[in-house]
């Protein structure tokens, strides 16, 4: 005795929303990044310290510590976006100095402001958080869909 399935209409869109679903979720990953990262960022102006939990070096001149106008806080801009495999992030800094103060010089010790290695707990920990999130809202989407997703 054999057992025969015809495709329904619910079935062949449960089967498109879920081939889909990879690039959906990464598009909600990046939207969720480049909110979260700046987050991060200014975190990291408030307690003084760079991604890795160091304390940034006070300036020379006893002023606030990467607080002279705001600028350098204000200028970050972070760019996700999906691609065919993941997510590409940028992070960008309109103030020219930026890389000076992110790198250090000869004369004056980094005060990093976004990791340049191995990425930090924290730093992890929001990547991690944002694919679950994305797949949660993607599986609540399908749900009340009836298998949308999309």
């Amino acid at each position: 005795m054999g057992l025969s399935v015809k495709p329904t209409s619910a079935l062949r869109q449960l089967a498109a929303n879920l081939r889909r679903a990879p690039q959906v979720i990464r598009r909600d990953v990046a939207a969720r990044l480049r909110a979260e990262v700046k987050q991060l960022i200014d975190r990291g102006f408030v307690t003084k310290m760079d991604p890795y939990g160091s304390r940034w070096k006070p300036p020379q001149d006893g002023g606030r510590t990467m607080q002279k106008t705001g600028r350098l806080r204000r200028g970050f801009s972070v760019e996700a976006k999906a691609d065919g495999s993941g997510i590409q992030m940028h992070i960008l800094n309109k103030q020219d100095y930026a890389q000076w103060l992110q790198e250090g010089t000869a004369k004056m010790e980094a005060r990093r402001m976004v990791p340049d290695g191995p990425l930090p707990f924290a730093w992890q920990a929001l990547i991690e958080r944002s694919f679950k999130y994305a797949v949660q809202a993607w599986l609540m989407r399908s749900r009340s869909r009836g298998g949308g997703g999309a």
